[in-house]
């Protein structure tokens, strides 16, 4: 039994030595480690110590007084901050410290960040990225540097291999300081509650490459080999210390079961964006995503949409059931919300809402119009065009036809005669 790894919040604040660089995980009020920071402060204020540290974040941690990075701001306990944001609340005392040059503070691109987490773990001496060249983060403008006090060492403006890249020193990990859920005595942490994992196995893998501490607040500890092994996110072998924190606040302050993945929501649950320019955007964007299985990284802002965009695309099964009386239709209609088998069979959509209208698509709508009807709920791909698909009893296809616009379809003779060959 491994219990000697799980200490104390003041164990494992003592275990933070002066000058050290210390790596925090979590994103604003989500995956934030607050138990050990809080107590991480409450020695420096006691003791003076640990002091001198190097912070650095791949996203800004903590969001409001006395969260996440404000348990640094404090002169002396901080010599430098390294990271992809900080915070834009006006009772930031960590921001107010870099305003007024009272700790050299630096910025990096996100991506930039979790790289070089990469490659210290790799053994890696330099990070290079073509990301930033030619903005405030390149050395040939202002290096990243938040401050006056900040010197421009950062990275620096190299060619290699004939291409100009950021060249950034990897920094030599003394300790992290990460968060998850569960840890098993054997010092096996997963995040069974967390919503993202916010690269904390490459912050941990970082450390120990360099000789460093990892540390690891939980709001449980199980018996060792409980832990689905396949939910185990930062092995035991990696980990130095346990802390216990029962009273763990839910990341962003509230459970969600289905940010975890632990359930699913009904579509017909999900309340529909409205019609307005952000929609329209979005929905454009969405249009890019053409491949199944596709790696989207989507940011902040408008592109938070997308996801509810592709939700939209197309009608569930509640959704369908709602419109249509019981045995309303002769057939069996297939629900396909995530359009599975429109990518099977290839059925496109068209390139704008010009390409998918023809003559006889007018006329059917001059008529629908006439006749009292109205565009109903925005759901579906709105640019979908038809196909029609023959199969055998042993579902092979004996016919296809792609519609080139959303009147191509044929009609019920022509489908009479194909059915009859």
């Amino acid at each position: 039994m491994e219990t000697k790894k799980i200490v104390s919040a003041k164990e494992a604040a003592a275990a933070i030595e002066d000058g050290s660089t210390v790596v925090v995980c979590g994103c604003e009020n989500i995956l934030l480690p607050d138990y050990l920071l809080r107590h991480l402060e409450e020695r420096f204020l006691e003791t003076g110590h640990p002091c001198g540290l190097t912070e650095l974040h791949t996203v800004i941690h903590g969001m409001g007084p006395g969260l996440g990075l404000e348990h640094f701001a404090h002169p002396g306990m901080i010599k430098r901050v390294i990271g992809s944001g900080y915070s834009f609340l006006k009772t930031s005392r960590m921001s107010a410290l870099i305003r007024e040059n009272q700790i050299p503070a630096y910025i990096m691109p996100m991506g930039t960040v979790f790289q070089m987490l990469d490659n210290i773990a790799a053994g890696e001496t330099y990070t290079y990225s073509k990301v930033g060249i030619g903005t405030f983060v390149d050395s040939a403008v202002e290096g990243g540097c938040m401050n006056a006090c900040a010197e421009n060492t950062l990275c620096r403006h190299e060619t290699v291999c004939g291409e100009d890249v950021l060249c950034y020193k990897n920094e030599k990990i003394d300790a992290a300081i990460l968060r998850g859920t569960t840890a098993d005595e054997f010092g096996n942490i997963s995040l069974e509650k967390e919503p993202m994992t916010l690269g904390v196995k490459s912050a941990a893998m970082a450390a120990k490459a360099c000789g460093g501490k990892v540390i690891v607040q939980v709001e449980r500890i199980v018996k060792r080999g409980t832990i689905d092994p396949q939910k185990v996110l930062i092995p035991g072998i990696m980990v130095d210390m346990v802390v216990l924190d029962e009273s763990q606040p839910a990341s962003g302050g509230g459970m969600n079961p289905a940010l975890t993945g632990e359930i699913r929501i009904p579509v017909s649950a999900l309340e529909p964006l409205p019609l307005d320019a952000a929609k329209v955007i979005s929905r454009r964007a969405a249009r890019e995503i053409t491949r199944q299985n596709a790696v989207v990284n989507l940011g902040v802002g408008i592109p938070v949409n997308i996801p509810m965009i592709q939700v939209e695309e197309q009608s569930d099964r509640e959704t369908i059931s709602a419109q249509l009386k019981k045995d309303s239709l002769p057939f069996d209609i297939i629900c396909d919300p995530d359009q599975s088998l429109y990518r099977r069979f290839g059925v496109r959509g068209a390139d704008g809402m010009m390409d998918m209208i023809d003559g006889r698509a007018y006329t059917k709508m001059a008529k629908a119009a006439a006749s009292g009807f109205q565009h109903g709920k925005y759901e579906g791909n709105e640019l979908q065009l038809p196909a029609l698909l023959i199969l055998d009893p042993m579902g092979r296809v004996q016919h296809v036809h792609y519609g080139k616009t959303v009147s191509d379809i044929p009609d019920v003779e022509q489908l009479a005669a194909l059915l009859a060959d």
